[in-house]
């Protein structure tokens, strides 16, 4: 699928990078993108949107966001490239 990454124009610069980071990977993995990271990091992603807004869990209360691999990579790739 290549390196690109979509993002709103109003992003922060640290979101920009990390989805950097994850085009990177895309490069990196190829069509095992979507299996080890892609469909992973969306479910996670959700799931915390889910524990903030129905179970009213407080972001600092769930692990970091870049406590599991596939999402602190990103970040390190997109901080090293970008």
């Amino acid at each position: 699928m290549g390196g690109f990454c979509v993002v709103d124009k109003y992003a922060s610069l640290s979101l920009q990078r990390h989805e950097a980071g994850h085009s990177l990977q895309n490069i990196l993995l190829g069509p095992l993108m979507p299996f080890l990271v892609a469909i992973p990091s969306a479910v996670r992603y959700w799931y915390r949107e889910y524990q903030v807004k129905k179970k009213k869990k407080l972001r600092g209360e769930l692990p970091p966001y870049e406590s599991i691999w596939f999402e602190g990579w990103a970040t390190r790739l997109g901080n090293k490239y970008f």
